[in-house]
C-alpha cells in the first residue's frame, strides 16, 4: 500500500502534472518485530534447554511412575488337568491254536478260508492244513484222540451233540458205531473231504496218534481205516458263532509249533492302561473325555475313561502303584502297542463355585507365610494373609478369615507395569 499526497507548486513554481505516492513503512516495521520477538523466545527456550541442571534432565528422562497391575477375586469351581504317562495294550482277544496232532515240520498251511471281521461258524473249515480241513466245532474239550469204530466215552458224545446241533443225525449212545461213523463222514464229505473208510480200505487223513501203551488211538490194533474222525481236523471253539478280529496264519507256513496262534476271535480293540493315585483317581468319571499323545510319531489322539479300578494295585508294566485306570480308542485307535504314551485328562466342571484368586497375586513372607495386596476403593492398598496350601489349576482358593476381607470381584496386585 501507499499513501497519495498531492503536489503543491515547487520551488520553481512549477505545477507537477501527476500526484507523487510514498510507501508505507509501518507494516513494514511491524513484521520485523513480529520476526525478532520469535527469534528471542525460540532463543530463550533454546537457553533454557541448555541451562537445565543435571538433576533436571535426569528427571525429564525417568520412566513414568509405575502403574499396578490387578486381577479380580473370582467365584469358580476349581479344577487342573490330570497329565500321567501310559501304556498302548493290546484288547484281549480268544486265541485259536492248532489241534492236538496238527503241527510239525509237515503242517504246512495250504488254504485259508477266513478274513479278518468274517464271523466264524461252527463245522465251517477255516483253514487246510497239508491239503486237510481244520473244522471248528463247540466241544467241552479238544478231542485227545482219534475217533474210530467201537470207541466209546465222553469224547464221541460231545461230537454226537455237535452233529445233532448241526443237523446230523448220530446215535446218543456215546460210541462210534455204524450210525454214527457214517454221520460223521456226511459231515465231512458235505465240506468237500472225504473221510477214512474201513470197508474201502483207505487211510486215514492223518495217521492215527499212538497211545503211551503203543496201540492206536482207534482202540482196534493197526487197523488204521477204522478211524472215521483224526482230531488232528477238529479245532475246539467255546462258541457257535465267534467274529475273526485277527488272521494270523498264513499260507506256506508251518505249524511247528503247538502255541502257534491260527485266528483270534472277538477281540477289542487297543486301549491305554495307566495307573492313578487315589485323589486322582477319584476326581474321574466313566466316558470322561481325554487326550493321548505318541511323542514318537507326533500323533494326537481322542480317547475316553472306560473302567475305574476300586483298589490300589501295582503296575504289571510300571511297577507303580496306584489305582488301575483304562482309557478306549475314540476314533481309530494308534498303531503303538507297548508304547507309552502322555495322556492328558482335562478337569471336569463339577462341585461347588469357591472364592479363588490367581496364584499370580500371591506373595509370600520370609516366615513363610502367604497374603494378597487388595486395592482399595480409595486406590489405598491392603495386604491380607491367606492359606496357599490349595492351589488348583493356577488358582487359590480363598477361605478362613480371608474370606470375610475379599468378596468376588475385589481387586488384587498381581503385578507393576
Amino acid at each position: 500500500m501507499s499513501e497519495e499526497v498531492p503536489s503543491g507548486d515547487g520551488p520553481s513554481g512549477v505545477r507537477p502534472s501527476a500526484r507523487v505516492r510514498r510507501p508505507r513503512k509501518r507494516l513494514v516495521i511491524v513484521s520485523i518485530a513480529v520476526v525478532l520477538g520469535v527469534a528471542v523466545v525460540g532463543g530463550i527456550s533454546a537457553l533454557e534447554h541448555v541451562l537445565r541442571t543435571p538433576g533436571q534432565a535426569a528427571a525429564d528422562a525417568a520412566p513414568p511412575d509405575a502403574s499396578l497391575v490387578t486381577a479380580l477375586v473370582e467365584r469358580r469351581v476349581l479344577g487342573e488337568p490330570i497329565l500321567v504317562r501310559g501304556n498302548i495294550t493290546p484288547g484281549p482277544s480268544t486265541k485259536l491254536l492248532p489241534p492236538i496232532g496238527a503241527t510239525g515240520p509237515e503242517a504246512v498251511v495250504t488254504r485259508v478260508r477266513v478274513r479278518t471281521g468274517q464271523t466264524l461258524v461252527e463245522g465251517a473249515p477255516i483253514l487246510d492244513v497239508a491239503g486237510q480241513p481244520l473244522i471248528p466245532l463247540d466241544l467241552p474239550f479238544p478231542l485227545y484222540r482219534d475217533l474210530a469204530l467201537g470207541l466209546a466215552g465222553p469224547d464221541v458224545e460231545a461230537v454226537q451233540v455237535a452233529l445233532r446241533r448241526l443237523g446230523y443225525h448220530p446215535t446218543k449212545d456215546g460210541k462210534v458205531g455204524t450210525t454214527t461213523a457214517r454221520e460223521i463222514r456226511r459231515f465231512l464229505a458235505d465240506r468237500g473231504y472225504s473221510s477214512p473208510s474201513a470197508e474201502a480200505g483207505t487211510k486215514p487223513l492223518v495217521t492215527p496218534s499212538a497211545d503211551p501203551q503203543g496201540a492206536t488211538s482207534a482202540g482196534l490194533g493197526s487197523a488204521e481205516s477204522a478211524v472215521v474222525l483224526p482230531r488232528s481236523l477238529v479245532l475246539r471253539v467255546t462258541k457257535q458263532k465267534s467274529k475273526v478280529t485277527a488272521v494270523r496264519a498264513k499260507v506256506g507256513a508251518v505249524l511247528s509249533a503247538p502255541d502257534t496262534v491260527l485266528l483270534e476271535l472277538d477281540g477289542t480293540g487297543p486301549f491305554i492302561a495307566l495307573s492313578l493315585t487315589v485323589d486322582k483317581a477319584t476326581r474321574l468319571r466313566v466316558g470322561q473325555p481325554a487326550f493321548a499323545l505318541d511323542e514318537e510319531s507326533g500323533k494326537r489322539a481322542q480317547v475316553q475313561v472306560k473302567a475305574i479300578g476300586t483298589k490300589v494295585g501295582v503296575d504289571s508294566v510300571t511297577g507303580s502303584s496306584g489305582v488301575p485306570v483304562t482309557l478306549s480308542f475314540k476314533g481309530a485307535p494308534m498303531a503303538a502297542n507297548d508304547r507309552s504314551l502322555l495322556v492328558e485328562i482335562p478337569s471336569e466342571q463339577d462341585g461347588d463355585p469357591v472364592l479363588a484368586v490367581p496364584v499370580s497375586a500371591v506373595y509370600s513372607k520370609p516366615d513363610g507365610s502367604s497374603f494378597v495386596t487388595v486395592v482399595m476403593a480409595d486406590g489405598g492398598t491392603e495386604d491380607v494373609a491367606i492359606s496357599a496350601d490349595q492351589a488348583i489349576g493356577g488358582w487359590v482358593k480363598i477361605q478362613g478369615d480371608a474370606s470375610d476381607a475379599l468378596s468376588e470381584g475385589s481387586r488384587v496386585v498381581v503385578g507393576l507395569q
